[in-house]
């Protein structure tokens, strides 16, 4: 009978538990019943009564004063009234309040000398405990407990042993392993990737308590109790409930990211949620409208959280991206360990990825938020042009994922065409498709003009013989930026034009960077270009470089005319002599367009003395001829050698040697300045005249006065 009875004693007692009850169950199973047995639980009955453990820890934020639209609508739930998260509104009640706590928060575990684990108190089935909750506090039993779980339960409620059971299971096979590989951290205590441990007891408290009945707020994660302990709130409704453990998984994600970056932005925090939720039990008709509902409106920013749908999605989609090609779980860990918030963070990973090339994806934000946007838009197999990790179709429908919509497109090319007025929000993304229909080939112009600065972006083209995705950079300069792409129908079948506001205010919670984000507008034109640049020539003028006389320099002006939009062109110029041998050739690039003429001028010094014709061939970029000229022949004398002598010494008595050195150089070819010449042709003869009558044609002749 005294056995039964104190082993009920010990499993009653909660943290801190009695170390003489548990030297009693020892001295009963070692020694059986004896008169000084009996003594000893004497004294325990006397000085150890149980009492219910005060779990500590302050939570900033009362629920009651929250509303459905602040919170995060959990996923795997098919529900038409929402199930939402209040982490969002406690965590920004948190920062109101300065974060208190948030420099206690960084867990140093106390391990053995001898040994890289560490003794903890785990709570037991049966315990009792006094925890806070947000507007209050509330008594608890432990009901359930695993190695690293402890379910608390309302005194007065109680949950069935399957629905426990099924939380557990849960917990211990999917929810736990795959939020640790991705959010956890080694801290070398011996439990390998985990949360930390404050409350010395290697488990994870889910409370479970009446929040507000089934619906509603379905549970919580409270950053300001971080640094007492490891506790997420679920209401007693709604666990029971198949979202239950979309819940946890949720609010676990929390905890573990709050716990290595509590000043981390809520669009990245938020999108891994959402992220945590996928890894643990696949996508979900919630899940799938989160991520539709930017790639249906990607002109909302990726980058500022405004509790919106769609801003879920744009998280989700992005931590995915870096994921898929920076490694996996390892890579997401490294994110949420980085104390850089933001972009800054991603940056960070971009560059030192825990796998694989760095900058593989950029190293600066504009460049991965390049890539990111290419790969949205696309979801092609090409590298980072595309997710492995996500199926986007082409078109958006309840049931899966989709590809970042186009905000316009065309494919009928009788006349020009133009689309305006398309706001953006900062980084957020505008994309506009091109294909030929049934239009014959001819180079593709576009232009796009923004109403602020700050504009990037992207031409895309897909190469008809072999699929494959090439990107050129839109440059904007003063808000207008231009392209051109040649083959369009022949060497190319489908174009984007994908364009982003790269806003300095960036990463944005809320108002946290004022009481507006930054937003503009792009409008875009394109067009056919049926009739290919035109070169003309102006004029041929001589002139006399060494003033003797005769000309020995051509000045060939010339102008190139485009109705493009903008194009890049090479112009080559080739001068023959009169026995037809190409003396000199040179190309340079000439930016035209607009329907107005660029005027252009070359110069050429001869190298010798004949009669020279001037042949010109203009190429687009792909290296197609689009027009040539020639002028006719023209007269020109070598130009006179420039001399550069010395003498050594400067000064010598009568009948001494005098060195005399020669140099000098023959300057001559194409100049695109006329103020410099490509080539300096060394002297071929010398002729020295010492002003005394006397001559040489030596190169360095000596002698004396």
């Amino acid at each position: 009978m005294l056995a039964v009875l104190l082993f009920f004693e010990v499993s009653q007692m909660s943290e801190p538990r009695s170390n003489i009850a548990m030297l009693l169950v020892v001295l009963l199973f070692a020694s059986g019943i004896s008169p000084l047995l009996l003594n000893v639980s004497a004294e325990s009955e006397d000085t150890n009564e149980v009492l219910p453990y005060d779990a500590g820890g302050v939570i900033i934020g009362d629920v009651a004063d929250f509303e459905l639209e602040m919170g995060d609508q959990y996923l795997m739930i098919e529900e038409e009234q929402p199930v939402v998260s209040a982490f969002s509104f406690l965590k920004q009640e948190w920062i109101d309040a300065g974060r208190p706590g948030v420099d206690e928060m960084s867990y140093e575990p106390l391990t053995s000398g001898r040994a890289a684990g560490r003794a903890c108190s785990p709570h037991l089935v049966n315990d009792q405990l006094t925890v806070p909750t947000s507007g209050g506090s509330v008594d608890t039993y432990v009901a359930k407990t695993t190695n690293t779980v402890a379910f608390l339960v309302q005194s007065g409620r109680t949950l069935s042993s399957t629905v426990l059971n099924n939380l557990a299971s849960s917990w211990d096979q999917t929810i736990y392993p795959t939020m640790t590989t991705y959010y956890g951290k080694d801290y070398q205590d011996g439990r390998g990737l985990a949360p930390p441990d404050v409350d010395n007891n290697c488990q994870v408290q889910i409370v479970i308590y009446d929040i507000d009945g089934a619906y509603n707020i379905g549970g919580y994660f409270a950053p300001s109790l971080s640094s007492a302990r490891e506790a997420v709130y679920v209401d007693y409704a709604d666990v029971t409930l198949s979202w239950g453990k979309s819940i946890l998984a949720h609010e676990l994600e929390h905890l573990l990211h709050n716990a290595q970056d509590p000043y981390e932005n809520l669009w990245i925090d938020e999108g891994n949620a959402d992220v945590a939720i996928y890894l643990c039990f696949g996508a979900d008709s919630t899940l799938v409208s989160h991520l539709n509902q930017w790639t249906q409106s990607s002109d909302l920013s990726v980058r500022w959280w405004n509790q919106r749908f769609a801003d879920y999605g744009a998280g989700f989609i992005f931590t995915m991206y870096l994921a898929d090609h920076l490694g996996g779980g390892p890579a997401v860990r490294q994110l949420v360990q980085d104390s850089a918030t933001g972009g800054l963070g991603v940056e960070n990973l971009a560059i030192s990825p825990v796998s694989g090339q760095s900058g593989k994806i950029g190293r600066t934000m504009e460049q991965i938020f390049a890539n990111f946007s290419i790969a949205a838009v696309l979801d092609s197999d090409q590298g980072i042009y595309g997710f492995s990790n996500l199926e986007l179709t082409p078109t958006c429908s309840s049931g899966s994922f989709c590809r970042v919509q186009p905000a316009d497109s065309n494919s009928d090319w009788a006349g020009p065409w133009s689309s305006t007025g398309h706001s953006v929000e900062g980084w957020g993304i505008r994309a506009f498709k091109f294909t030929p229909g049934a239009s014959s080939p001819a180079p593709l112009t576009m232009r796009l003009t923004s109403d602020v600065s700050q504009f990037d972006g992207v031409v895309v083209s897909k190469a008809t013989a072999d699929g494959l995705w090439s990107a050129t950079d839109l440059d904007f300069q003063n808000n207008v930026a231009t392209a051109l792409i040649p083959g369009f129908g022949n060497l190319t079948d489908e174009v984007w034009a994908i364009t982003w506001y790269a806003s300095t205010v960036a990463d944005c919670d809320y108002t946290s960077c004022g009481p507006s984000y930054p937003q503009g507008t792009v409008d875009i034109e394109a067009a056919r270009i049926t009739s290919p640049a035109t070169l003309t020539l102006n004029n041929t003028v001589l002139g006399d470089r060494d003033g003797d006389g005769a000309s020995d320099t051509a000045q060939v002006n010339y102008q190139v005319f485009s109705n493009a939009f903008f194009e890049d062109l090479d112009v080559t110029t080739k001068v023959l002599d009169n026995s037809g041998v190409v003396i000199d050739t040179q190309t340079k690039r000439v930016s035209a367009g607009g329907g107005v003429a660029t005027e252009e001028s070359i110069w050429f010094t001869a190298p010798k003395s004949s009669q020279f014709t001037f042949e010109m061939e203009m190429k687009d970029m792909i290296g197609t001829t689009v027009d040539t000229l020639s002028t006719s022949p023209l007269i020109l004398d070598n130009m006179r050698p420039t001399a550069n002598g010395t003498v050594a010494p400067n000064e010598s008595q009568t009948w001494e040697n005098i060195q005399f050195t020669g140099d000098g150089f023959d300057a001559w070819g194409i100049s695109f300045d006329n103020n410099s010449l490509p080539y300096s042709d060394s002297p071929v003869a010398y002729a020295w005249d010492f002003g005394d009558g006397t001559t040489s044609g030596l190169k360095s002749p000596l002698r004396s006065y």
